[in-house]
């Protein structure tokens, strides 16, 4: 420790209590939109087994990015 901070002392203050300031304006309120739909998947390529009646099950996923 340098000679020069000799007798100096650190001091922290601890206040009991923490002022939290009071808003000006009251916090927006915004509206939940629509649940979002699952989105058409459309495939370029028939299967390689054509189903009966030309029919495709029906597929709903997570999703996946690719």
């Amino acid at each position: 420790m340098p000679a020069a901070w000799a007798g100096v002392v650190a001091v922290i203050v601890v206040e009991p209590e923490t002022p939290t300031p009071v808003a000006a304006v009251p916090p927006r309120v915004t509206e939940a939109g629509a649940a979002k739909l699952a989105p058409v998947m459309v495939t370029g390529v028939p299967p390689a087994v054509v189903p009966p009646f030309g029919l495709i099950e029906e597929t709903v996923t997570a999703g996946t990015y690719v």
